[in-house]
């Protein structure tokens, strides 16, 4: 599912909502990609990595309304 909306860390599990307040997705996880790491600029051996871009990826509500069997209900 695609979302252009950005979340914080520890966001896992809650719900992406629309513009009526229905819940559409559910956030699944945040994960960054990484550039090529940096020689140290300190001389110390710790180089930094810098971050390219964050993927948020989320999972549609109607994935989770058919893991949670709907229709016994």
């Amino acid at each position: 599912m695609d979302v252009s909306a950005d979340w914080a860390s520890g966001s896992s599990g809650a719900a992406i909502l629309d513009a009526y307040g229905n819940a559409i997705g559910h956030v699944a996880r945040i994960r960054p990609l990484l550039g090529s790491q940096l020689a140290s600029e300190a001389g110390n051996g710790k180089a930094t990595i810098p971050t390219l871009m964050t993927l948020s990826e989320a999972i549609p509500a109607s994935v989770v309304l058919s893991l949670i069997g709907k229709d016994s209900q």
